[in-house]
Order: C-alpha cells, then structure tokens, then sequence
C-alpha cells in the first residue's frame, strides 16, 4: 500500500504488487514475485530497470541502466 501511494503521481506503476500487507520490495524482488496479476502484466523483473544495493558493510552497487 506505501508503494501504491508513494507511485501515485509519479508515471510509474507496479502492477504485480502482492496481495499481502506485510510483503515487502525487496521480497518481491529476491522471489521475482508476481502474484495473480503476473499473468496479465508480468512478473517483478520485467518491472525493475535498475537497482541501488547496500550491503551491510556500507558499499553501495548499482545494477541496471
């Protein structure tokens, strides 16, 4: 539900948001989770074009475009 609020002005949507409240971004991300909307609009991967990782040492690495 954050997400969905914090995306409302934006032009970005995450369509395969899951169902469960306690879910979290970085969840999704690790399972490549989709839920029911998958089949319509796809799995979490197809929806990331980058990521910025913090490792617990403090590095910061960057994936993606």
């Amino acid at each position: 539900m954050i997400l969905k609020k914090f995306l409302a002005n934006k032009p970005f949507s995450y369509m395969p948001a899951s169902a469960m409240h306690w879910a979290s971004i970085g969840g999704n991300v690790d399972t490549d989770a989709g839920g029911l909307k998958s089949v319509r609009y796809g799995v979490t991967r197809e929806h990331i074009r980058q990521l910025k990782v913090v490792l617990t040492d403090g590095k910061l690495y960057k994936f993606g475009c």
